[in-house]
C-alpha cells in the first residue's frame, strides 16, 4: 500500500472512531428538531474542577491527530500558499465536525454538552495544524523510510521509536497538570508521589504480581529493539531505558490524575533487564544466520511457533481467568452474556479517560506475544502459493483465543466479558503477527535468503 493511500485510510478510520467515541453509548432520546436547536443554542460553560480537567483535556487531544493526519492523507507539498489553504480548510473542516457531534450529544443524554468541550476541540484542532506545518514533513519522511527500509536493523528502528511514542504519550495521560505547589500538595498528601520502593500496598497478592508483569512486559520490548537496531550496546540500552523510565515518572509528578512512584522505576529496571537478555540472544542469533523458512530449519521453526504459542497462551489463560471460580448456574450466565452483547466501549465510557487507556493498551500488549509467536510459524511455512490462507489461518486462530478468554470470563465472578476487549484482544494479536512477519521478512532479504 501506498504512503498516500495508508494515510488516508488512517485519517478515515480515526474520523470515524471520533464520531462513534463522542457518541457512545449510543443511547438515543428522540427529540423535535425545533427543541434540540433551542437546548444548542442555550448549551453552558461549565466551571470545571480539577476532576473535570482530565475531561477537558481528552477532547483537546482527541482533535490534534484529527487535523494533522488529514492534512498528512492530503499533502499539500511545498508550496506555502497550498499549504495554508489546505490548513484552514482542514481547520474549518475539524470545527464543523465538532460543532455538529456538540450538536448530536443533545440526543444521548449521557453525553454531557458544553462551551467547554467546543473550546477544547477547537483548540486541539488548531494544536494539529500547527503540530504539521512543525514536523509534518518529518512525518511524511518517517512514513517513506518505514516502507522502504530494508534489513532487519532498519525496520526495528522504526518499530522502537513508534512504541516508544505510545509509551511515553501513556504515561503523561490525562495531561490534567497540577498548575500550583497547592496542587502538587494535595497530590502528596494523598498518596500519589510514592517515595519508597513497593510502598503501595494490595490486598491480592495476584494484583501486585499483575501489576509487576505489566510493566516489566512494558518495558523489556525498549531495551530488547535497541540492542537488535545496533544503536546500543546491552549496557547502553538498559541504562537509557531506565533513564527513560525515570524521565516520565519525573513527568507525572505534574500530572495531577497519575501515581508518581520511585517503584515503576524499578519495575522498568527488571524489565529493561529482561528485554537486553532477549535483545542480545536474538541478535546472536541473526548474526548466525538462522532466519525461519530455510529448508531444513523449518520444522524447528515451527516447533518454536506452536510452544511460544502454547506457552503464552497458559499466560494469558492464568491472567485473564485466575483465580478460576466458576459459576455456570443459567441465570447467571444470561446476565453475563448480555454484557458481550453491549455497543463496543460501551463500559469504557463510564471509566475515567486514563482508566479506559489503561485497559485499551493493557488488552492489546497482552495479545501482541501471541500474534509473535505464531508469526514464527507463519514466516516459516508462508513461503508459496498458499501464505494467504496460512495468514488467514493465524488470524483466525486469534480471534478464537480472544473469543474464548471473553467467553470464559462470563462464568468467572470478578470477570467482565466485553466485546470491546474481545476486538482489542484480537488487533493486538495481529499486530504482533503482521509486526513479527515484517521483521522476518526483512530479515531474510538482508540475509539473501529466497
Amino acid at each position: 500500500m501506498t504512503r498516500p493511500a495508508l494515510l488516508v485510510y488512517l485519517a478515515i478510520l480515526y474520523l470515524a472512531f471520533v464520531i462513534y467515541g463522542s457518541l457512545v453509548p449510543l443511547q438515543i432520546v428522540p427529540l423535535p428538531l425545533g427543541e434540540a436547536w433551542r437546548r444548542f443554542q442555550e448549551i453552558p460553560y461549565l466551571a470545571i474542577g480539577m476532576q473535570g480537567r482530565a475531561d477537558w483535556v481528552a477532547n483537546l487531544l482527541l482533535m490534534i491527530p484529527l487535523s494533522f493526519l488529514w492534512l498528512a492523507a492530503l499533502d499539500p507539498g511545498s508550496g506555502p500558499l497550498r499549504r495554508a489553504a489546505l490548513s484552514i480548510t482542514v481547520w474549518l473542516g475539524c470545527i464543523a465536525l465538532a460543532l455538529s457531534i456538540e450538536f448530536a450529544q443533545i440526543f444521548f443524554p449521557q453525553r454531557t454538552v458544553s462551551i467547554n468541550d467546543l473550546l477544547a476541540e477547537g483548540i486541539g484542532a488548531t494544536a494539529g495544524v500547527l503540530l504539521w506545518w512543525c514536523v509534518g514533513a518529518r512525518t511524511v519522511e518517517w512514513f517513506d523510510r518505514w516502507q522502504t527500509a530494508h534489513g532487519t536493523p532498519s525496520i526495528i528502528q522504526q518499530i522502537l521509536w513508534a512504541y516508544l511514542g505510545i509509551l511515553v504519550l501513556y504515561n503523561v495521560m490525562p495531561l490534567d497538570l497540577a498548575p500550583s505547589l497547592g496542587d502538587l500538595y494535595q497530590k502528596w498528601k494523598s498518596g500519589r508521589i510514592v517515595l519508597v520502593p513497593f510502598g503501595f500496598h494490595m490486598a491480592n497478592p495476584m494484583e501486585w504480581l499483575y501489576e509487576v508483569a505489566s510493566g516489566i512486559a512494558l518495558w523489556a520490548p525498549v531495551t530488547g529493539l535497541w540492542i537488535l537496531s545496533g544503536r546500543r550496546t546491552a549496557a547502553q540500552a538498559w541504562i537509557t531505558t531506565v533513564a527513560v523510565a525515570a524521565a516520565i515518572e519525573g513527568v507525572q509528578v505534574l500530572v495531577y490524575t497519575r501515581v508518581c512512584d520511585v517503584t515503576d522505576v524499578l519495575i522498568a529496571g527488571a524489565g529493561a533487564a529482561v528485554g537486553a537478555w532477549a535483545g542480545v540472544r536474538l541478535a546472536r542469533g541473526r548474526a548466525g544466520d538462522r532466519v525461519p523458512g530455510g529448508g531444513t530449519g523449518r520444522a524447528r521453526w515451527v516447533a518454536a511457533s506452536v510452544a511460544g504459542f502454547l506457552l503464552w497462551l497458559a499466560v494469558l489463560t492464568f491472567v485473564f481467568w485466575y483465580p478460576f471460580h466458576v459459576r455456570a448456574d443459567r441465570p447467571w450466565v444470561e446476565s453475563r452474556l448480555a454484557l458481550l452483547r453491549e455497543v463496543p466501549f460501551f463500559n469504557y465510557y463510564y471509566t475515567s479517560e486514563y482508566l479506559a487507556l489503561t485497559q485499551a493498551l493493557r488488552r492489546i500488549a497482552f495479545f501482541i506475544p501471541l500474534g509473535a509467536a505464531l508469526g514464527i510459524g507463519g514466516a516459516a511455512l508462508a513461503l508459496g502459493r498458499l501464505r494467504w490462507v496460512i495468514h488467514a489461518m493465524a488470524v483466525s486462530v486469534m480471534i478464537m483465543v480472544a473469543a474464548g478468554i471473553e467467553l470464559g470470563q462470563v462464568f468467572l465472578p470478578g470477570k467482565y466479558p466485553d466485546s470491546t476487549d474481545l476486538a482489542l484482544e484480537a488487533i493486538g494479536g495481529v499486530a504482533g503477527y503482521v509486526g513479527c512477519i515484517a521483521v522476518l521478512a526483512r530479515w531474510r532479504v538482508s540475509r539473501g535468503s529466497r
